[in-house]
């Protein structure tokens, strides 16, 4: 399906489905990824998976466990966006309103 968006309009793209963009002029495109239940499993499995993969990259550059972890969250979230601190604490808000 190809969409031409004219000036003023919105284009919403539902959760999973893939997608690319090409802006043909000059103009302000602001995107957003979103959370929600048909993708928050999608989300905790990529963080999951990144997370493993920074880990076996530092193995054995750390002495101190905490620095590590500590390390791999700053990886991650320069990677994602958010690493699992951040991500606990974005459930925690909707779970609590």
């Amino acid at each position: 399906m190809e969409v031409r968006q004219r000036a003023g309009e919105l284009v919403f793209v539902p959760s999973g489905l893939w997608h690319s963009v090409l802006n043909e002029e000059d103009c302000l495109s602001i995107n957003h990824n979103w959370a929600n239940a048909a993708n928050i499993a999608k989300i905790a499995d990529l963080l999951h998976a990144d997370a493993r993969r920074v880990h076996g990259l530092l193995k054995g550059d750390f002495d101190d466990a905490a620095e590590e972890e500590e390390a791999v969250d700053r990886i991650v979230k320069a990677n994602n966006g958010l690493a699992w601190p951040d991500f606990l604490a974005f459930l925690r808000r909707v779970r609590d309103g």
